[in-house]
């Protein structure tokens, strides 16, 4: 079993409220609008050490997850995609029984 609470979350937000971000467990806080620069500068600090390390993009708008994805593409990141939290812990191989409150449970990837 995989243990979550050594993950670091970065939280990408457009709700400016640090504080209930932190409370949630969030390693780091951005709201949104991010810029490239300051999303992978902020990132690097989670590197893994290797060359290339792993990265969960979760995000239920394709749209936006895509941009994501090709904001840290090629920055040394091998990009994760999930578009909701059940599809993220499955992704890290946790099968859970979570119930998405937004109602993407069915969200395809």
């Amino acid at each position: 079993m995989i243990r979550t609470i050594e993950i670091p979350v970065v939280m990408l937000t457009i709700v400016d409220n640090k504080n209930m971000g932190f409370a949630l467990g969030a390693s780091d806080y951005i709201t949104k609008p991010v810029e490239k620069a300051r999303l992978v500068s902020l990132l690097n600090k989670y590197r893994c050490g290797d060359d290339t390390c792993p990265i969960l993009v979760v995000e239920d708008d394709h749209a936006t997850r895509k941009m994501m994805t090709e904001m840290l593409d090629g920055h040394g990141w091998e990009v994760i995609e999930a578009a909701n939290g059940r599809i993220a812990l499955e992704r890290i191989g946790r099968k859970t029984s979570y119930r998405d409150p937004a109602g993407f449970n069915d969200a395809r990837y």
